[in-house]
């Protein structure tokens, strides 16, 4: 529920305390992004760069595209669409300033 509604940031797989926003190190920082990504295009560029400032966080290196391949509304993906999606992502970011 801390996570939740915003009283920290992660919570570590060892047990640890829940660290605080902020408390992490820039350089462990990341953003994810998730989306269709169907297909790849500058609004989810702009998109990743605005939260990225407003987070603080580098971009594209501080940014991690999360495929979304299972949607309660729609079902989950076929692998061969998957498969697409991630093949025109990757080309997408060949010519987009998407993050890898």
């Amino acid at each position: 529920s801390r996570l939740l509604c915003g009283r920290c940031a992660y919570f570590p797989p060892t047990g640890a305390p829940a660290l605080p926003f902020g408390a992490l190190p820039q350089p462990s920082r990341r953003l994810i992004a998730p989306g269709s990504f169907n297909p790849p295009h500058r609004g989810h560029v702009a998109m990743m760069r605005a939260a990225a400032d407003v987070f603080g966080v580098a971009y594209p290196d501080g940014v991690v595209a999360e495929l979304s391949v299972a949607n309660a509304d729609k079902g989950v993906l076929p692998a061969d669409e998957v498969a697409s999606r991630v093949a025109s992502y990757r080309a997408a970011s060949s010519s987009l300033p998407l993050p890898g």
